[in-house]
């Protein structure tokens, strides 16, 4: 602190320190903390969990009132948006609550008591896996004294660097300390038995290895979910599915975006999903068009004449999925299309320009309250989707194919609003 007081004078700088006294955590989980920030009585959610982030947060206001006495325009709202997006990847991060798997990219003995006082405040008396990988030029012996208390095992890993101490000298010397270590050769192996065995998860050490375990556990956090939905669905009954299937559709026909709706994109169900057929009979009775995908590249440019090569280009900008409203011949439905489902024969149809369409009504596998939703994992959907820049998406699905958190990417698409049996999340 004094250093910086000299080189405030030196520069002839005012310094401010924050007052810590002045936030006040109103409740926290695992999900973020609730504060208050005295003087201004601003309280704000911020989905970073830690008391050091509390104090992040209480310099980062500070700096802001400093700002405001200089003119600056930051409304109450801005700060509060602001604070409600923040988001520190690999710091003590949450990457999934089911299992609890928690990322941090710490180093060294300072980083682990950081780590060690969030683990008593948000899961005490609790013992985890820990996932490890260090760098050999670090006092990772000095952070695991002060980890190992909370390991029920450790799965080491060889982070991405010549730096790197390797999975099995960690693995032998946690072995040393006591506690039960396995080595691995990749991020996918680990995470695999992870999610296997279901226990909750610190995955712990050099930013080197973070990168991999999030992306890695992002990819096999939304197979899990998938699969875990779509079981979910359909251990439905034929009665539940088709008596909760007509319950989504009466809430889709009594929202403004259905009632002023010219053209709808809709999908055919299969399988197990929301049965929107009763929908589409109502909506063609009422004059409004649908349209309905075709996907796949190859599959579009076989059914494509030559002279509507340059459609095919305009509508899509030459990637995977159209929109085509039906034309009314007998043979205007191929019975199996691009992944056995039903579609239109793209040469009797008609193609739809994105921008076009009023209202998408998009199957999904699962969903969450933040309205982010889960396909198949094609990705035709999140590619599509933001070119309808004027059409609202309504993803259905059925209750139980809900989830506490959908981990995204950045082409993943948030729709509208999802519509259940049960309520219209918005």
């Amino acid at each position: 602190m004094d250093v910086l007081r000299e080189v405030c004078e030196d520069r002839g700088c005012e310094m401010s320190i924050a007052d810590f006294g002045r936030m006040i955590q109103l409740d926290t989980d695992l999900s973020g903390q609730t504060l208050l920030w005295k003087g201004q009585d601003l309280i704000f959610k911020l989905p970073l969990i830690g008391d050091y982030q509390m104090r992040n947060a209480t310099v980062a206001l500070t700096a802001i009132e400093i700002l405001q006495e200089k003119g600056w325009d930051i409304s109450d709202m801005a700060i509060i948006e602001g604070m409600s997006e923040a988001e520190w990847q690999a710091r003590f991060e949450l990457l999934s609550y089911d299992p609890v798997f928690i990322l941090d990219g710490g180093h060294n003995s300072q980083c682990a008591e950081a780590v060690a006082e969030s683990l008593r405040k948000y899961l005490p008396n609790t013992k985890l896996t820990l996932v490890i990988g260090m760098l050999r030029d670090k006092d990772y012996s000095a952070a695991l004294d002060i980890l190992l208390p909370f390991a029920e095992k450790c799965y080491c890993l060889t982070p991405e660097s010549e730096r790197a101490l390797s999975a099995d000298s960690l693995a032998e010397l946690i072995r040393e300390k006591g506690v039960s270590a396995e080595s691995f050769e990749t991020a996918e192996e680990i995470l695999t038995k992870c999610f296997d065995e279901e226990a909750p998860v610190l995955a712990f050490g050099s930013l080197y290895m973070a990168g991999e375990i999030r992306k890695t556990h992002r990819r096999l956090s939304k197979k899990r979910i998938r699969d875990k939905a779509k079981s979910a669905r359909e251990a439905l009954s034929e009665e539940e599915r088709d008596s909760f299937s007509k319950e989504i559709c009466k809430k889709i026909a009594e929202t403004e975006e259905y009632k002023k709706a010219n053209i709808i994109f809709a999908y055919k169900y299969a399988g197990g999903e929301v049965r929107t057929d009763e929908l589409e009979k109502a909506a063609l009775a009422e004059g409004k068009l649908i349209a309905y995908p075709v996907c796949g590249a190859k599959s579009i440019s076989n059914h494509l004449r030559a002279d509507r090569e340059n459609d095919y280009n305009l509508f899509t900008d030459g990637k995977d999925m159209v929109a085509v409203i039906p034309g009314e011949e007998r043979d205007a439905w191929k019975e199996s299309g691009c992944y056995g489902i039903r579609e239109p024969a793209l040469e009797k149809g008609k193609m739809i320009e994105p921008s076009g369409i009023d209202l998408i009504i998009a199957p999904c596998t699962s969903f969450d309250e933040e309205l982010n939703r889960l396909g198949m994992g094609g990705g035709y959907y999140d590619g599509y989707l933001p070119k309808c820049e004027n059409a609202k998406t309504f993803a259905v699905a059925f209750e139980v194919q809900k989830s506490d958190k959908i981990p995204t990417d950045e082409h993943d698409y948030a729709v509208n609003a999802v519509i259940t049996e049960k309520t219209v999340y918005l």
